[in-house]
């Protein structure tokens, strides 16, 4: 049996690795002052994580960060693309990092805007 990329289990080094090539792409999204990023994945890859670390640099870029935007009651499970770009449109800052358990794009079938960063930590599972 050969493993496919959906069911391939990386080590901990291997997870390691593309954790920091995330983190190299958020630091230069950061720095670049790019509007909008999101970084998505189901869980257990990071996210939180990573954004933790960053804190510092994405305060005094003044970014609103929202790591629970989509999740719960009144979560992603009742947005649709309609309700999610006008939440983009309207967002409290000018820049944002937004957690998503999937690309918001590919799901919704909807264009993804130019100062919009989409980051899948999707691949990465540190889940024993």
């Amino acid at each position: 049996m050969s493993l496919t990329a959906e069911n391939q289990i990386n080590s901990f080094d291997d997870n390691i690795e593309k954790y920091n090539i995330v983190k190299e792409t958020l630091f230069n999204n950061l720095i670049q002052q790019t509007k909008i990023i999101i970084l998505y994945g189901r869980g257990c890859n990071g996210k939180t994580y990573l954004t933790n670390e960053c804190i510092d640099l994405l305060r005094s870029n003044d970014y609103f960060v929202d790591q629970e935007i989509f999740i719960g009651e009144r979560g992603y499970k009742r947005l649709n693309a309609n309700n999610f770009e006008r939440r983009l449109q309207n967002l409290p800052k000018e820049k944002a990092l937004l957690h998503f358990p999937f690309d918001p794009f590919i799901e919704w079938n909807i264009a993804k805007p130019d100062n919009v960063c989409v980051i899948s930590m999707d691949h990465i599972s540190f889940k024993r």
